[in-house]
């Protein structure tokens, strides 16, 4: 078949074909080919499958973002939680060191507070140094103090019963020790007996003019009770006695101081006492013959130019040498010493 190009009507070029067969706009509709039907219809199916392979492709792989995101997000969640939980852990052991700082400078505070208390108990107790009335500082007292602060030393609340006890203590003796000075300056009974013991005992004796005889049950011109071993009664009978002198007084009342030191010194004392057959009162009579000078059991007392009194003192025993070296040894062993105190 041959092609001849026919002129162009009305701008439109018309190809003619050595059929006859016109193809234009002025011609006949013709039964097309399949290339020409191929050609009109429009494209290939086959560019729309492409399309829907690639929209599928574009959906799973923003499906697989999104599993990569929420997988990414979850991580992240976790990790989080996990430094959340650091950051907890890390907060409590914060909160424990600061609570074991401030348990530290409490027992710190304590335990300085306990050694200025316990420097105040031994200052105030350093003030009977050579008192020897026994029983007036519990010396033992004060190194089970010491050593109980010291087995409580990580423990604040017992640390502060400690502290207590000391300052209680430091209050008892301090009150002791005014208590002693207020009755040495007065002569209560204003008796030769008070002050010769007033003297003896620097104040911590109390002399009381009473019947004796009934509270000793025993006829005595004075006694010193086992329950009360600081207070010395003196008959107030036999001290109105006519022949009864200052100086028959004074060898009375260190008679009595004796028996003060022997209740109130009882270890020492037993020692000493096997020196006098385990008598207290022959041992009395030798401390009063040892130390006041001059002193006798017998006595002439005159009361007139013509008159006087025999008057036996005692318990008509004369203490040998031995024996007075025995009471001197025994007194200079008596009396509160201190001492350093150490944990």
């Amino acid at each position: 078949m041959s092609e001849t190009q026919v002129p162009r009507r009305g701008g439109i070029a018309i190809t003619q074909l050595d059929d006859g067969a016109v193809i234009g706009p002025d011609a006949g509709e013709a039964p097309a080919s399949t290339a020409e039907t191929a050609a009109v219809s429009g494209p290939d199916p086959a560019p729309r499958r492409a399309r829907r392979r690639g929209w599928i492709i574009t959906v799973v792989l923003l499906a697989a973002a999104v599993v990569a995101l929420a997988v990414a997000s979850t991580l992240l969640l976790v990790k989080l939680q996990a430094a959340d939980a650091r950051l907890d852990q890390q907060d409590e052991r914060i909160s424990e060191l600061q609570k074991t700082v401030k348990e530290q400078e409490g027992l710190i505070d304590r335990k300085e507070t306990f050694g200025a208390a316990m420097e105040g108990l031994l200052e105030t107790a350093r003030q009977f140094e050579g008192m020897r009335v026994g029983q007036l500082v519990p010396h033992g007292g004060l190194r089970s103090l010491a050593h109980s602060a010291w087995r409580h030393r990580h423990d604040a609340e017992l640390l502060e019963t400690d502290i207590a006890e000391a300052n209680a203590l430091t209050a008892s003796l301090g009150a002791q020790l005014e208590d002693a000075r207020a009755l040495a300056a007065v002569n209560a009974t204003g008796s030769v007996y008070e002050r010769v013991l007033d003297e003896l005992g620097g104040g911590f004796v109390t002399t009381s003019i009473d019947a004796a005889d009934e509270l000793c049950q025993a006829d005595v011109w004075g006694c010193v009770a086992v329950a009360e071993p600081r207070e010395v009664h003196i008959d107030v009978v036999d001290s109105t006695r006519p022949f009864m002198t200052d100086w028959l007084k004074t060898g009375v009342a260190y008679h009595e101081f004796a028996h003060v030191l022997q209740l109130t010194n009882p270890e020492q004392s037993e020692s000493a006492l096997a020196a006098f057959g385990g008598d207290s009162e022959i041992m009395a009579d030798c401390f009063a013959l040892t130390y006041l000078d001059g002193w006798t059991l017998d006595h002439r007392i005159w009361v007139s130019s013509t008159s006087y009194w025999d008057v036996s003192v005692g318990y008509r025993h004369t203490c040998d040498d031995t024996q007075k070296q025995v009471v001197r040894d025994w007194y200079s062993r008596l009396g509160y010493r201190s001492e350093p105190i150490t944990q």
